[in-house]
């Protein structure tokens, strides 16, 4: 990990890519002082309204405020909810085994334990007849590597010393990682098969995705693959040692790529959602849906700590919006617990409904009277403008219904609902003090 940061992330990413690691310290003067100018949770006064019976924002129109702010158009593509480990894994691998051309896999974290080197197998075994891509965060799976699952892996697995040699030993596998100079970090989940499918979500390549953690997946189909394959194309160039030379060579002399996927017959208006290197997408288009909610705004998310967000959330909730936020009641983050106790108690203090999620829920998920946004991105500052990530947006009545029942809906009855605060200590308000920051 030393080694990483040090001669890696600020040694060898500052000479090939010093045009972007300059980019991400400027994000990072940026993302600090806006920590410092973000005000203290909310303290709002006077009664709560009653909740609004009439309709919700305008979708339509809130669909071209999104164009606008934030610079991106809506494709079209299938989508499929893959909700946990026991739907998402079993798909992956199906869609492996059956690539015909290429796997590309641009994930935050590939662990080391029996999951992971299961899925590194299959990988290994498919290079020999398809082209096997990986690109992974270096500091965020080597910090992992070392973290061992809560659950038992198989009886005598032997842990591999790294995933990346691992991947490539005996096999036709490439591996490149992200580099991560001034701590910054790629997030993004964003799995592509023969550049015809995609899976988008929470999910990285480990046992606690499989097994122990609830979280979520979109798979996607059509024309919206192809901005997703673009974009791992030109993150695949610049973790090269051409670095920043080669993304732009890749982005402006990449030539003609395959023709446009036709859109499938259950295609439905999609809007890929990034946030990047002084481009924050979906910060931008998160506020601007908690500004215009009208009706009902649910959100779910193990890392609840941007204070702008909560802000948004009381102040939503005080207009009369029916706000509800599901968090865990176990936190994979040091600390990530108690700051929750915190957020809850504000948010409950303001009329939201909060549900304490038994064990430990990954899920990056908001809804907004019928607008959906799902991918990579938690509600803090990292996600929201420091890290690179990938989500995906809709206001399709039939998506947006499903993530509503399947998700939300069920979450809400597998929770506990919060009626009372919960008791903190000043330990607890040390931690979300800390987690703030991040």
């Amino acid at each position: 990990m030393f080694g990483s940061l040090t001669l890696e992330s600020h040694g060898l990413a500052l000479l090939k890519n010093p045009v972007s690691a300059a980019g991400r310290l400027l994000n990072l003067g940026y993302h600090a002082l806006a920590r410092v100018l973000t005000p203290p949770l909310p303290t709002f006064k006077g009664a709560v309204s009653a909740l609004n019976v009439g309709p919700g924002m305008d979708l339509e129109g809130f669909e071209r405020t999104l164009d606008r702010i934030t610079h991106t158009r809506q494709t079209s593509g299938s989508a499929r909810l893959l909700v946990d480990g026991g739907q998402f894994f079993p798909a992956f691998e199906a869609a492996l085994r059956a690539a015909q051309e290429s796997v590309h896999l641009r994930v935050c974290i590939f662990d080391r334990d029996d999951v992971a080197v299961d899925v590194a197998d299959l990988l290994r075994a498919r290079s020999e007849e398809v082209e096997v891509r990986v690109l992974l965060d270096r500091m965020s799976s080597l910090a992992v590597a070392n973290s061992p699952p809560v659950s038992q892996m198989r009886a005598g697995f032997t842990l591999p010393s790294t995933i990346g040699r691992y991947l490539e030993r005996d096999s036709r596998v490439r591996v490149r990682p992200f580099l991560n100079p001034w701590l910054s970090a790629d997030h993004s989940k964003v799995l592509l098969v023969d550049e015809a499918v995609a899976f988008v979500g929470g999910m990285n390549i480990g046992r606690e995705y499989r097994y122990e953690w609830h979280d979520l997946m979109v798979e996607l189909r059509g024309p919206v693959v192809d901005q997703l394959a673009t974009d791992f194309g030109r993150a695949w160039a610049h973790a090269s040692l051409g670095g920043d030379l080669a993304y732009v060579a890749r982005s402006w002399f990449a030539g003609a790529r395959r023709p446009p996927a036709p859109a499938p017959s259950d295609a439905i208006p999609l809007r890929v959602l990034k946030t990047q290197t002084l481009d924050h997408q979906i910060r931008g288009a998160v506020f601007a849906a908690l500004k215009r909610a009208r009706r009902e705004i649910y959100l779910e998310n193990p890392y609840l700590t941007d204070r702008s967000v909560v802000k948004a959330l009381v102040a939503a909730r005080r207009r009369g919006v029916d706000v509800r936020v599901i968090l865990p009641n176990q936190n994979n983050l040091p600390g990530g617990t108690s700051s929750n106790f915190l957020i809850a108690n504000t948010l409950l203090r303001h009329g939201v409904r909060v549900f304490i999620y038994p064990g430990m829920t990954h899920v990056k998920a908001l809804w907004v009277d019928g607008w959906v946004c799902l991918g990579s991105a938690n509600f803090n500052n990292l996600s929201l403008r420091l890290n690179q990530e990938v989500n995906v947006a809709t206001s399709d009545p039939g998506f947006a219904e499903e993530v509503r029942t399947r998700l939300f809906e069920t979450g809400f009855r597998r929770s506990h609902e919060l009626t009372v605060p919960l008791v903190v200590t000043w330990t607890d308000r040390l931690a979300e003090r800390i987690l703030r920051q991040l």
